[in-house]
């Protein structure tokens, strides 16, 4: 099976799934992080979102064993719906750059950045 194959069917497989939700409360389960590891370090991931946060989350923790993350974010600024949307779309973003055989850097993290901010996005200050 190719490398290219192999990704194609893990994004397809790989929707992030609400696991439990409460007003301010996230946890998510994002399966494409198992598929990914040998592309984009753990701390490329975590970069992105501690470095450009989406407005409103006010933490945001990944389990990389387990595949899922907890999301802390303020209800009058967000929605659990529009944050799921977002890690979606940033999850398409990664499977861009990983069918393309490219390891993910700052770089890339700052392109796929701008991109967002281009849809639409807002993003808290930079930290």
């Amino acid at each position: 099976m190719s490398t290219n194959l192999l990704y194609r069917t893990a994004f397809n497989l790989s929707k992030i799934q609400l696991v439990h939700s409460i007003p301010g409360r996230l946890r998510v389960k994002i399966p494409i992080l198992k598929y990914v590891k040998n592309k984009i370090e753990p701390q490329e991931i975590e970069s992105f979102f501690q470095r450009y946060r989406l407005k409103g989350i006010q933490s945001l923790n990944v389990n990389f064993i387990s595949s899922k993350a907890l999301i802390l974010y303020d209800k009058d600024v967000t929605s659990d719906k529009h944050i799921l949307t977002f890690l979606n779309r940033v999850r398409e973003k990664l499977y861009e750059i990983v069918t393309k055989e490219e390891k993910m850097t700052i770089n890339k993290v700052d392109e796929m950045y701008k991109e967002l901010k281009e849809e639409g996005y807002e993003f808290e200050a930079e930290l």
